[in-house]
């Protein structure tokens, strides 16, 4: 696993679902993709979705602060299901 940093906004608001002793919060992100050329920010064509995974305090704070539309900052471990 690798450790990625992502800037977007919640496509949705966060949705609770119970795992066992614990509820994980997941997040829907839509990070906005692109790069600089020649000095000036050229964005891609296309927006790029994330599913988040938050657990224990973090995701209960983030379920209970965060709406759709919100700017977010996710640091984590990066996985990759297909």
């Amino acid at each position: 696993m690798s450790t990625r940093i992502i800037i977007g906004n919640l496509a949705m608001d966060p949705e609770t679902v119970p795992a066992g002793s614990i509820t994980i919060t997941k997040l829907r992100v839509i990070e906005n993709t692109g790069a600089y050329r020649n000095g000036r920010w050229a964005a891609d064509g296309e927006t790029t979705t994330h599913f988040v995974d938050a657990k224990f305090e973090l995701g209960e704070n983030a379920a209970a602060t965060l709406h759709r539309g919100d700017p977010v900052i996710v640091i984590g471990n990066e996985r990759t299901e297909s």
